[in-house]
């Protein structure tokens, strides 16, 4: 279930099969390879940290929107009051497609509510 996955390679390589890219495959927790679309066999790169780093996370965003999709990504502080910190953050991003249920996850940070929703509204959670 995606809801269980944690940042990480094994995260990136499941939104990068759901994206479209193929023979995913993850070489130690560092190095994780595949084809995006587009390319031929031979056109292996290393699958983005999509998991992790923000500006790699909206890559999605951005792919998901020109097809249509509609988002939202929100910001809930647990502790209200004239102070947050970051453990006490969380995110929740939202994704709808017409014609499909909406995907919506909370995690402590929002390339991994991205990527969780993205994982979940793609069919591959």
């Amino acid at each position: 279930m995606p809801e269980q996955m944690q940042p990480g390679p094994q995260l990136d390589a499941a939104v990068a099969a759901a994206l479209g890219w193929t023979r995913v495959y993850v070489e130690d927790e560092n190095r994780i390879w595949g084809c995006p679309p587009g390319l031929d066999v031979n056109g292996e790169r290393r699958v983005p940290a999509y998991s992790t780093h923000i500006v790699v996370a909206w890559q999605v965003v951005e792919r998901l929107s020109q097809k249509g999709w509609n988002w939202s990504l929100s910001r809930d502080c647990g502790l209200c009051g004239e102070t947050e910190t970051k453990g006490d953050m969380s995110y929740r991003f939202v994704l709808a497609a017409p014609n499909l249920p909406m995907a919506g996850f909370w995690a402590p940070t929002a390339p991994h509510a991205i990527s969780l929703a993205a994982l979940a509204a793609l069919g591959a959670g």
